[in-house]
């Protein structure tokens, strides 16, 4: 059974789901950033720049006091984000990742193969290289 709503108050449903609601200066430390993304669900990544990546343009349309650094703090350090492969590259909370994580596992053969495809010759042993750096590094943290 479907819910009649008006034209206005689906409007004010959108931009406050989306983010777009609230005063875009309030003031935004990392905590309140962890808080958007998660309530966003998850931020696309997008490696090109026109005039900036276009995660930092979604969160900074979100909130002018958004500050990149935050973000890189809540992946790299605080951990409370991750970066995976959804539809496309994004960037997640990392409570999210319970909810996810079955998506990753049946998806992870064809992203594979997607990757060996588009690097080629010698993607397996760089991979596996890479994976390797990383498992040594969080023993040493």
């Amino acid at each position: 059974m479907a819910i009649p709503v008006s034209n206005p108050d689906a409007r004010r449903f959108f931009l406050e789901r989306q983010g777009l609601a609230a005063p875009p200066g309030r003031a935004m430390h990392k905590a309140g950033l962890a808080d958007l993304i998660t309530s966003l669900g998850f931020v696309q990544v997008d490696s090109i720049r026109t005039v900036e990546r276009a995660h930092h343009m979604i969160l900074f349309s979100r909130n002018q006091t958004y500050r990149p650094a935050h973000l890189e703090a809540l992946l790299e350090k605080d951990r409370l984000l991750f970066e995976h492969w959804t539809h496309d590259a994004s960037i997640l909370p990392s409570a999210f990742f319970p909810h996810w994580k079955w998506r990753f596992r049946r998806r992870e053969p064809i992203i594979l193969e997607r990757w060996r495809k588009w690097h080629g010759e010698g993607f397996d042993a760089e991979f596996n290289n890479t994976l390797e750096r990383i498992r040594e590094e969080m023993q040493e943290n």
